[in-house]
């Protein structure tokens, strides 16, 4: 069968909505590869793609059957998510449209026509039934937007990756309202709804709903039940995968507020309780597809564990990975180490539904990654097949894809998994090693084995703070744990806040210090070396590239970041010790460094991707500037005593500095700082136009 311009599209759905999203794009795909618009016709002709509904027997299965008698392709679907995915199995495999092109921006090969082979092929049948995103941790994604609101444009881009990548089920945003306008577009577009799982079945706080109160429980039942109709009805005719369950106001346990529930056999009760109450509401009232999950996470899972939380064997049972990408229970609050229990589904759950919530991006405020990757795909499949050994398949998996263009390594990955039969696992480090060629040579041709190779180091080169494989860090630690430590000098604390993530952290503050130099200063060789072979290989590729928004800025990131760290690390033990002038120097230093991190970040923002990273708020590189600057300004108030020329004698060899040397020294400090650093490596030149 031969697509081409004259080629029209046959819709024979009976006009589901969700279908019309995706034969939109499939025009929009034609255009770009044959550069005409195809008809919409109303009558079955040759020369056409043909869509429809019928019973295949598997939910969201597809047949795509290509005939050249009358050059026609049918794309027949079991429901409208197989019409949809059998469309986007066309725009991948015949028009060559990359399904994350709107994040990857690959180009599209233009053509006169298209030949189809002949022949009928039908969908596997995924290993894990549901399959989400969580946009969570999203502040790019928002300050991207100059209402700091994520545009319904953008949440159909998202919606649309989703669609062509094969994930069916989405929860689309960190604290959204309950009629937020992209759950309606997610829903026309085909996906499933889920929840958060500190708003079960969607239903905001209570304490945002009734300000002052501190909820109960009973008492306040019918005010949390309430919110739990609104919910459900807010979601009429959808199809949701409810999330079931009963935290405090703040995503912590609700006991934390209420402590007469002192006991676990108290504490289970009640989540089982109002679980239960959930489930029934739901059975009752909603009048779509429903299925049931809880999140074991935190106290659940202990609880659950434990035998006090109890759970319908209907209800799908997820488990969390720890932020990192590894099956162990999260680390309980901030600067504590692992307790490395594991969160894999226990063996005695064999044969219940279970799930799982992944991270390949994640905020802890210490060591965890946003604007980079950090999850190697060697630990995802390592994870998932480990899961699939001790379980069996999944029934769920929600992945946590924060501002999603930095994570494509790694969504793609987990996408390919998720849609891989149940047959083919365990999938062995095969797997991951054909997942780095395979994308190296699809984003990257022209040095596809340099990138290859670069990719993989690049997951090697974060240091390591512990003995597991997931114990390395993220760009965070390079930003909060400098501003922490900012803090605590300023402050005279004897601690060092939020380094507490290691296990052999000595107690002292300085020692904190030079302990995490010498962690940090490992690394650094790893990666200018990877820098320097980025740089090179971007030589194949144009200014505006995948390469160099991705790969090469990760590289020059990570690496900035890290020198930087190291350089305010230095400062800060220099400023503890009462050397305030050196301390000046190496504050300048850092702050150097930090800003080429951050123009690495500034230089990807061309063409629609402008100002994607005005909102890189919750790694705060920018934020880190102003501190080194600011600490700057502090070394040299509390350094120079009596007239402020002894650093500018110093810096120049001057014997007396004329005023206006004064004023510009006093007003630029990075010159000043270079200048004494100039100064140490030999003598001055009695030269004051190095500060002007």
């Amino acid at each position: 069968m031969r697509i081409s311009a004259t080629t029209s599209i046959l819709d024979q759905t009976g006009g589901m909505t969700a279908v019309a999203h995706a034969i939109g794009a499939l025009q929009r795909d034609l255009v770009r590869v044959l550069g005409s618009t195809p008809t919409a016709a109303s009558t079955v002709a040759p020369d056409q793609i043909r869509l429809k509904v019928e019973t295949i027997g598997r939910d969201e299965a597809f047949c795509i059957d290509v005939q050249r008698a009358d050059n026609c392709i049918t794309i027949s679907g079991n429901d409208e998510l197989g019409v949809v995915f059998g469309i986007y199995r066309i725009c991948e495999e015949f028009l060559g449209i990359d399904p994350y092109w709107f994040w990857t921006d690959l180009p599209t090969i233009p053509r006169d026509y298209i030949d189809v082979p002949e022949g009928v092929f039908e969908s596997d049948q995924p290993a894990i039934r549901f399959r989400g995103w969580f946009t969570n941790g999203e502040d790019c994604l928002v300050g991207w937007h100059d209402d700091m609101k994520i545009s319904l444009k953008t949440w159909a881009a998202i919606f649309e990756t989703m669609l062509r990548a094969g994930f069916n089920m989405v929860i689309p945003g960190t604290g959204i309202e309950t009629r937020a306008p992209q759950l309606t577009l997610a829903a026309q577009m085909g996906l499933w709804i889920n929840q958060h799982h500190a708003e079960p079945l969607g239903a905001p706080m209570l304490s945002s709903v009734h300000p002052g109160i501190c909820p109960r429980y009973p008492e306040d039942m019918d005010k949390f039940e309430q919110t739990y109709r609104d919910a459900i009805a807010a979601n009429k005719g959808r199809k949701v995968v409810w999330a079931l369950g009963f935290r405090g106001q703040g995503d912590h346990a609700f006991y934390s507020e209420d402590p007469r529930h002192d006991t676990p056999e108290k504490q289970g009760r009640v989540i089982s309780e109002v679980i239960s109450l959930q489930k029934a509401m739901v059975s009752r009232m909603h009048d779509g597809k429903s299925h049931f999950m809880h999140n074991l996470y935190g106290e659940s899972a202990t609880l659950y564990k434990a035998g006090h939380l109890k759970l319908d064997d209907d209800i799908i049972r997820v488990w969390g990975d720890n932020g990192f990408g590894a099956m162990r229970v999260r680390r309980v609050g901030i600067g504590h180490g692992e307790t490395h229990e594991s969160s894999m589904p226990p063996q005695s759950d064999r044969g219940k539904p279970y799930g799982v919530y992944y991270h390949v991006n994640f905020h802890d405020l210490e060591i965890s990654n946003q604007v980079v990757p950090l999850v190697a795909p060697e630990l995802i499949v390592d994870q998932f097949d480990a899961m699939h050994s001790a379980a069996g398949p999944a029934e769920f998996l929600m992945l946590n894809v924060g501002n999603i263009r930095p994570h494509i390594v790694d969504i793609a990955l987990i996408g390919k998994m998720a849609g891989t039969p149940a047959s083919e696992y365990p999938l062995g480090r095969a797997f991951a090693n054909a997942h780095y060629r395979n994308y190296a040579a699809r984003y990257f041709p022209q040095a596809a084995d340099k990138c290859e190779a670069i990719l993989k180091d690049y997951f090697a080169a974060p240091f390591s703070f512990g003995e597991y494989p997931d114990q390395k860090a993220g760009e965070q630690v390079y930003h909060h744990t400098l501003r922490w430590g900012i803090k605590a000098v300023l402050k005279n604390l004897d601690e060092w806040p939020h380094t507490g993530f290691a296990s052999d952290m000595p107690p002292q503050r300085d020692e904190r210090f030079k302990r995490m130099l010498d962690l940090v200063e490992a690394s650094i060789p790893r990666w200018q070396d990877l820098l320097q072979r980025a740089r090179d290989a971007a030589a194949n590729y144009p200014q505006r590239h995948y390469f160099r928004d991705t790969l090469l800025m990760h590289c020059a990131y990570m690496c900035f970041s890290a020198q930087g760290y190291v350089q305010g690390l230095r400062a800060l033990l220099a400023y503890s010790a009462g050397d305030f002038k050196q301390a000046f120097v190496m504050f300048a230093l850092a702050k150097k460094n930090m800003q080429a991190a951050l123009e690495a970040l500034l230089d990807t923002q061309h063409g629609k991707w402008r100002n994607f990273y005005r909102g890189e708020w919750l790694t705060g590189t920018r934020e880190t500037i102003r501190y080194l600057d600011a600490m700057q300004g502090v070394c040299r108030i509390v350094g120079e005593t009596g007239h402020r020329d002894r650093w500018i004698i110093q810096a120049t060899g001057l014997s007396k500095v004329p005023m206006n040397v004064i004023a510009q020294a006093s007003a630029d400090y990075d010159k000043l700082a270079a200048a004494l650093l100039q100064a140490q490596a030999q003598p001055p030149k009695n030269d004051f136009t190095c500060l002007i």
